[in-house]
């Protein structure tokens, strides 16, 4: 999870993070409850780039990925058949 400060309700996973020529590239899904709206969601996303981008002055890209969350789990990945 995210820290509560950030207002960021979501469940991060899958986060990735390259090299680039100036700085880092960062990707990451993000679990949301499945009634979230999309507007909400690109807020959300909004926020974690700027946590992001404002403790890590490398960073140049951020991607996030919004998901609804399962019942089995946060991850689709990593549920179970």
């Amino acid at each position: 999870m995210l820290p509560a400060s950030t207002g960021v309700d979501c469940e991060p996973y899958g986060v990735q993070v390259y090299r680039v020529d100036d700085g880092l590239s960062v990707g990451l899904c993000c679990a949301v409850e499945p009634d979230t709206s999309l507007h909400a969601a690109h807020d959300l996303s909004t926020t974690i780039e700027q946590f992001l981008r404002e403790r890590i002055p490398e960073v140049r890209r951020v991607v996030v990925h919004m998901e609804p969350t399962s019942q089995q789990g946060a991850d689709p990945a990593r549920e179970e058949s």
